[in-house]
């Protein structure tokens, strides 16, 4: 089981002796457990950058709402279907 992200809050407390019955075990990585240094933050991101502009990375679209939408873009938060991030506009 891999925890990387917290967008819903805090995970529940878990047993350790539930994860022994099936030899399961939790990883929770954070991205300075594999960069360093700001110099390489700032070549991997570049990458990424360069890898969406070029097209070999596609990227769920931004789905934006208003203010008076926020009930909807809530709904569709709890329903797990956002499938991206959601942003609100003030115009």
């Amino acid at each position: 089981m891999v925890l990387y992200g917290a967008a819903s809050g805090p995970v529940e407390p878990i047993n350790p002796l539930t994860l022994t019955r099936n030899s399961i075990y939790l990883s929770r990585p954070t991205l300075s457990d594999f960069i360093s240094t700001f110099n390489e933050k700032k070549e991997r991101i570049n990458d990424l950058v360069s890898a969406q502009l070029s097209g070999a990375l596609e990227l769920p679209p931004l789905q934006i709402f208003t203010f008076e939408e926020a009930a909807k873009a809530h709904r569709l938060l709890e329903s797990g279907m956002a499938g991206g991030k959601l942003a609100f506009t003030t115009a």
